[in-house]
């Protein structure tokens, strides 16, 4: 009985120091490279009771600055220093625990030659925002995985269609042709909720593609292929929230790591907050601390180590996929003070490199705070020089629309001094959280080539949404005004891509956007050349893009009637000049002494 009790105890303990046994579960970043400007690394470890663990690393030219551990006894931050004689290469790093040595394996790797070097965005680019789920699926083995919670079910909007990687990448001679030279695809990091994952933006795993889209490594290979294309790519990345399913929130690293919401609740959506100089402060609470949505806990970026953590992921992402730009999400909703630091470290490693802050404000004199010339009256500088541009956007919905003026669009741009960088702005005729532009214009597809042929020649960097160019005019709510580009599925009876069963109106549309687009990319009036504009007079629009000898004048007749220019009035720019080429048509336009132009038509005319 004795050998029996005995055998029992020794079975006991020996489970309870299995159970208590440290492990490493992650190591985040999963890899680093050597030759960065700043040669500090953090690195945030996970795994069971790691946080005890003392540290070695014998790795030439990279020294341990400290280990520190945090709150929650699973997570330990490992800060390194990576220095310039710091040879590529993998390393052992030891967690000495209580219940023995752990060694994992970390690498080094070397960057690429040039890595640091981005070729800049101008204002002849047109980005092309594309919904990965919605636009073409090419892989329909990875539509529903193991191990994610929502199944793929085309039959609801706001459901996962299967759209992936694989479908644009088989489709970036169509983008190429339409006369796109960039591409934003809505976020395609893993999404790991209930429901509503489509949309990409509720991240639970901030260094791992959604594997319905595809691997990390076929998000490279798509890069790489839009790149032999001559396209450039543009990431979408989020840091105000982060998804309720991501491992942070089942094990939270400190109390300090997201805000809390039952103390702060939602956010106030006020961008005007942050710049409102009699604001109070329970509103700057709300809206920088309150949560964007219940199922995106918000994170806090005043901590300094998901600070770091979140720069060092965008740096991986750039690195890594070797991308061109980045598009920041909710860009006045997280900390000010950090969006500053991080830029700053994106310039420090990859100088010029665009960069867009989705700030989305009506009026410009809230949009200058993040894009301005020098310090904010509050000392507060963005560093930011490109803002999606909301002004401009809605300034061209009340132009366009039936009994609008396009004094609209003239006075907005009249307060473009206020901006540093106002060419840089990215304008739009709509895109993923508005209704499309079309459905806006109540289907007047004569509006819709105004309101295109303004966005295409006035100043700033055009992105365009999937499917404006076939006449897509969904309406709110989000799960239509993203819908599925005809084509992308097998089934699908319309093919967009291989210009099969297109209604008239529907080919016309593409024929008006490959040309209008197309000619715009190869325009160095567009790409490099001033702005000058007349007041409009009788709902007119005339104004002129130039660039050394070459002169672009745009005249938009927004009237339901035919108008007569006296076109002596632009002689200050025209110098005589009386003939020129509608680029819209092609044909041939000599206006002697009056320009005559039809009812709600642009004119286009290279002179």
């Amino acid at each position: 009985m004795k050998r029996t009790a005995l055998f029992f105890v020794f079975l006991f303990s020996s489970f309870v120091l299995f159970a208590q046994q440290a492990r490493v579960d992650k190591i985040e970043p999963p890899f680093w490279w050597t030759g960065m400007h700043d040669p500090t690394l953090q690195l945030l470890v996970y795994g069971k009771d790691i946080a005890s663990a003392s540290v070695t690393i014998n790795k030439p030219g990279v020294d341990l600055v400290n280990v520190k551990p945090l709150p929650n006894k699973d997570y330990l931050v490992i800060n390194l220093k990576v220095s310039k004689t710091a040879e590529p290469g993998k390393f052992p790093i030891v967690f000495r625990t209580k219940s023995g040595n752990i060694e994992r394996t970390y690498e080094l790797k070397k960057r690429r030659e040039h890595a640091d070097v981005k070729t800049p965005f101008r204002e002849n680019d047109a980005i092309y925002l594309i919904s990965p789920d919605r636009f073409s699926n090419g892989d329909t083995t990875n539509d529903t995985m193991a191990g994610y919670a929502e199944k793929a079910n085309r039959s609801i909007n706001y459901g996962r269609h299967g759209g992936d990687l694989k479908g644009m990448t088989e489709h970036l001679d169509y983008i190429k042709k339409l006369g796109m030279t960039a591409i934003w695809p809505m976020p395609l990091l893993e999404n790991n909720q209930a429901a509503y994952t489509y949309h990409g933006y509720a991240i639970s795993n901030f260094y791992q593609t959604d594997k319905r889209y595809g691997s990390n490594g076929d998000y490279k290979a798509f890069v790489n292929a839009a790149h032999q294309k001559g396209l450039k790519v543009i990431m979408d990345q989020v840091f105000n929230h982060c998804g309720s399913a991501h491992y942070w929130m089942k094990d939270m690293p400190s109390p300090t790591w997201i805000n809390s919401m039952d103390s702060i609740g939602r956010c106030i959506f006020s961008n005007a907050t942050i710049s409102d100089p009699y604001a109070s402060k329970s509103d700057m609470k709300r809206q920088v601390r309150g949560y964007f949505d219940t199922n995106m806990p918000d994170l806090n970026m005043d901590n300094p180590i998901l600070a770091k953590y979140m720069i060092q992921n965008s740096i991986w992402w750039v690195e890594y996929a070797n991308l061109d730009g980045l598009r920041i999400d909710t860009y006045p909703y997280f900390s000010k003070t950090f969006s500053a630091q991080w830029k700053q470290r994106i310039d420090e490693e990859y100088p010029g490199m665009f960069v867009v802050g989705e700030v989305w404000a009506t009026d410009v004199s809230h949009e200058i705070y993040w894009n301005r010339k020098g310090t904010n009256p509050d000392g507060y500088q963005s560093h930011l020089e490109s803002i999606i541009d909301f002004p401009v956007y809605y300034a061209t919905l009340r132009a366009f629309k039936k009994g609008g003026n396009v004094s609209e669009v003239f006075n907005t741009l009249t307060k473009d001094y206020l901006y540093g960088h106002p060419e840089l702005n990215m304008i739009f005729p709509d895109n993923h959280d508005v209704d499309r532009i079309l459905g806006d214009l109540n289907g007047d597809y004569d509006r819709l080539k105004l309101a295109l042929s303004f966005l295409a020649t006035t100043r700033g960097i055009l992105q365009w949404y999937y499917g404006t160019e076939i006449l897509m005019k969904g309406l709110k709510p989000d799960g239509v005004i993203r819908e599925d580009m005809p084509g992308g599925w097998a089934s699908d009876t319309v093919n967009v891509f291989k210009d099969m069963n297109l209604s008239p109106e529907q080919q016309n549309a593409l024929d008006f956007s490959t040309r209008l687009l197309n000619w715009r990319k190869n325009s160095k009036a567009i790409a490099l050349g001033k702005l000058v504009h007349f007041v409009p007079e009788n709902n007119v629009y005339v104004y002129f893009r130039i660039a050394g000898n070459e002169k672009v004048m745009v005249v938009l007749n927004n009237n339901t009637e035919a108008k007569s220019l006296d076109v002596t009035r632009f002689d200050e720019i025209l110098k005589g000049v009386r003939k020129g080429t509608n680029i819209l048509t092609g044909n041939k336009i000599d206006f002697e002494s009056s320009l005559n132009i039809p009812a709600l038509t642009p004119y286009i005319i290279k002179l």
